[in-house]
């Protein structure tokens, strides 16, 4: 699930900023695979072993997460862009607002304003606010 939802938020990003492609940054992953090996020395992987995990002529571990299942979950709950190179599909990286409009402020009849609203009030402000006019 999580992994879905990881790549569906790159979707989002590609479709809604017209993207033209997003891949991972070098120094960033040399970095993140420096950090995997560090992680490493201080595991069972360290031993002297042979597994598909690591290469066993250099013993460098190939295919591990430096972690639990659990802290994998919560990394993917949020992609890291900035570990990203992105390039555009046009020369201008904000061309993508376009006129600053959206289909709501052309459409005749919809609420133009729909984050006001009394249900969208803390209903503590709102009980302290009707105690304080009563007084």
């Amino acid at each position: 699930m999580e992994a879905g939802s990881y790549a569906v938020k790159f979707i989002r990003k590609i479709q809604n900023e017209d993207i033209h492609s997003i891949s991972p940054r070098q120094d960033v992953t040399d970095a993140f695979n420096e950090h995997v090996q560090e992680w490493t020395k201080h595991t069972i992987w360290a031993d002297r072993c042979r597994s598909w995990y690591k290469d066993y002529k250099t013993g460098r571990v190939n295919a591990i997460w430096p972690g639990s299942s659990e802290h994998f979950i919560e990394l993917m709950k949020q992609p890291r862009f900035e570990d990203y190179t992105i390039t555009y599909r046009k020369k201008n990286m904000w061309s993508f607002l376009g006129l600053g409009n959206v289909p709501a402020n052309m459409t005749e009849g919809v609420d133009r304003s729909p984050y006001l609203s009394v249900d969208a009030i803390d209903p503590r402000w709102l009980a302290a606010i009707n105690r304080e006019r009563q007084d």
